[in-house]
């Protein structure tokens, strides 16, 4: 069927990137939720953190897969801005039905790393990835 369809497209593909899957999972999870609980934030944050990604050797040399970092940037956003629970909930109902592992070992390694390379940026400090 993938043959029959990127045949059909004629190969002209993008590859799945960790922007893509964020700015397509994020909606689902938020659903109508108001943004007084600082939605639009942590969408910006969870776009912001693949972005650093990709400016750090340990991912683009560990095969991080983007769905990875995707969902190791949303729980991140999640977290830091203390969002409803329902989210998290919501997040991880739809994970489960997608057969996303949010506790896998590569996620929470992507999730550790997302973590120090945010406090770094925060902090102007560059050291650990020298």
């Amino acid at each position: 069927m993938e043959l029959s369809v990127a045949d059909t497209l004629g190969w002209h593909l993008h590859p799945p990137t960790s922007m893509r899957f964020i700015e397509n999972f994020f909606p689902l999870i938020m659903g109508d939720v108001s943004d007084e609980f600082g939605v639009a934030s942590a969408l910006e944050l969870s776009r912001f953190l693949t972005e650093l990604s990709v400016c750090v050797y340990q991912f683009t040399s560990s095969n991080s897969k983007p769905s990875s970092v995707a969902i190791a940037a949303i729980l991140l956003s999640i977290s830091h801005f203390q969002l409803p629970h329902t989210i998290e909930d919501k997040f991880r109902e739809l994970a489960a039905s997608l057969s996303l592992e949010l506790n896998s070992p590569e996620i929470s390694k992507c999730g550790k790393l997302l973590s120090v390379i945010y406090a770094c940026h925060i902090s102007h400090d560059p050291t650990p990835f020298r």
